[in-house]
């Protein structure tokens, strides 16, 4: 029996442990399934995630090439791309851009530049993007207008003094019609004289005589009148004419005005889909106009011979209308490999202390970039574009002036600082006005030699700063001046920029919670 009892409880173990094995196996097999499935929902995810991050790029490089080719058309292309945009432009229409396929815009696009190629051809090139540009239309347009304005007052004189003539004629006629009068009046008498004298043959012969050349006095004077008549037609005709091409131009010009603010609301919409730093561009842009003043640059002005205390003699002098009262500032530049052309980067900066001899003064350095690694030496070139010894150069300012680094307007400093460099300021936004901010100066032309492009007053803490009337009405004086430096081939320049070309050193500024620190 104890055998038996024996037998059965082993019995019971056994099934005890294959129903644990059979569970933990159905366990095992549920959670591998889930775990698998899981791992393949994963990897779609990330599959799909994948998918939506290559349409993101291709929609921000579609967009990106959009505004490229934009601004090339308006006139201000972004620099150091023009070979990336040509190749981009060659495949866009090729239809192999590879960004471009799918985009729900492509047709509108594609009739864009269309109609833009048709006005101004797509050059192509890296140095000739577009054959021209909106801006150069509307100042090619602008120039013509003058012109033909200038044409029209001329023949507005030519038809006066062609009326002027002809009353005189009239005048001269009438007064030899009167004196004919008074002598036929007097021949009548003399005529009843010589009658009762029997001398009335002889007396008629010299009445015919008066009277021939009378008439032909008469006929020469009508003949004259024509003629002045035909001509007053002629102008009056020419005037009419002038009249109507001015009109037709200024409509032109209204209607290519329209179109770049098109274009100027369709890049900004680009632009606010894209985040694309249009002020970053235009600072690009403006740079590139600085270089090229630099390069252009054929002064002999420079360093003759380094002194001690930090002190240097140039050759420039009271011969070069230099004065120790003007304060003349220059920026410090090394030579280009090619030794004609001033290197871009500015190793310094020297303000005149004293005018020593006709080609002869004593300068001190105010501050070196580097003066471990490049230091200011002896035959190192100075460059100043708007201090000029044979003219007084001409400069307008459009925005807010910061000279000091505390968002203070220093406008008034500025100004002071440029008259006393020799420079008339003919143009600048002064906010003394309560209502809005006024341009103030004779204005930009042709004759202003360079705009310096501060900050809007929103940067600033002037106090209508954060009146955002006050301060839009600022942004639009600030565009007014830009556009007519454009219509007048001005060259534009940063304040940053420019004062650093002349060599102004910006004063220290306290940092709050740290010491003093000099500008970059």
């Amino acid at each position: 029996m104890a055998k038996k009892r024996e037998g059965g409880g082993s019995n019971l173990g056994l099934i005890i442990t294959l129903v644990f094995f059979v569970l933990s196996t159905v366990i095992l097999g549920v959670t591998t399934y889930m775990g698998f499935s899981d791992i393949e929902k994963k990897e779609k995810e990330k599959k799909d995630a994948e998918t939506k991050a290559a349409q993101s790029e291709k929609d921000y490089k579609w967009q990106r090439f959009q505004v490229r080719a934009l601004r090339a058309w308006i006139g201000h292309p972004i620099p150091k791309i023009e070979d990336e945009l040509v190749k981009e432009k060659t495949d866009f229409d090729a239809g192999s851009l590879p960004y471009a396929d799918k985009q729900t815009d492509r047709d509108d696009v594609t009739k864009l530049f269309a109609k833009l190629h048709e006005q101004m051809a797509w050059a192509g090139k890296a140095d000739l993007l577009t054959s021209t540009t909106y801006e150069k239309r509307i100042a090619d347009l602008a120039a013509e207008l003058a012109r033909e304005r200038d044409k029209l007052t001329k023949e507005d004189l030519k038809v006066k003094a062609a009326q002027n003539e002809k009353k005189m004629v009239e005048d001269t006629k009438d007064a030899e019609i009167a004196e004919l009068k008074k002598t036929h009046a007097d021949a009548e008498q003399r005529i009843r004289k010589d009658v009762e004298a029997n001398y009335y043959q002889k007396a008629l012969a010299d009445i015919r005589k008066g009277l021939v050349k009378e008439t032909d006095i008469m006929v020469g004077l009508r003949t004259s009148l024509e003629g002045m008549t035909k001509e007053r037609d002629k102008l009056q005709k020419e005037k009419k004419n002038l009249e109507n091409k001015l009109v037709q131009n200024t409509n032109e010009m209204r209607t290519l005005r329209d179109q770049k603010d098109d274009l100027q609301t369709r890049l900004q919409s680009v632009v606010d889909r894209t985040g694309v730093d249009l002020r970053a561009m235009e600072a690009a842009t403006l740079d590139t106009q600085a270089t090229k003043l630099l390069h252009e640059w054929r002064k002999e002005w420079a360093i003759v011979q380094l002194a001690k205390g930090g002190k240097a003699y140039i050759n420039i002098g009271s011969a070069d209308g230099l004065s120790t009262e003007s304060q003349v500032t220059f920026s410090v530049h090394g030579l280009a490999s090619d030794r004609r052309r001033l290197n871009p980067a500015v190793k310094g900066t020297l303000e005149l202390e004293r005018v020593i001899g006709p080609n002869l003064s004593l300068a001190r350095v105010t501050s070196q970039k580097d003066a471990a690694k490049d230091p200011i030496i002896q035959g190192d070139r100075l460059f100043n574009p708007t201090w000029d010894p044979t003219r007084r150069k001409q400069v307008a300012i459009a925005g807010f002036a910061d000279l000091g680094g505390d968002n203070a307007d220093n406008n008034e400093d500025l100004r002071r600082l440029l008259k006393r460099q020799g420079v008339d300021v003919v143009a600048y936004i002064d906010t003394k006005y309560p209502k809005e901010p006024k341009v103030v100066g004779p204005g930009v032309s042709t004759k202003t030699d360079f705009l310096i492009l501060g900050e809007g007053l929103e940067v600033s803490n002037h106090p209508k700063a954060r009146e955002k009337a006050y301060a839009q009405a600022y942004d639009r004086k600030i565009r007014e001046l830009k556009d007519k430096a454009t219509t007048n081939g001005v060259t534009v320049l940063t304040l940053r920029r420019y004062l650093d070309m002349i060599g102004y050193r910006m004063p220290r500024v306290s940092i709050p919670g740290g010491a003093g620190a000099s500008p970059p």
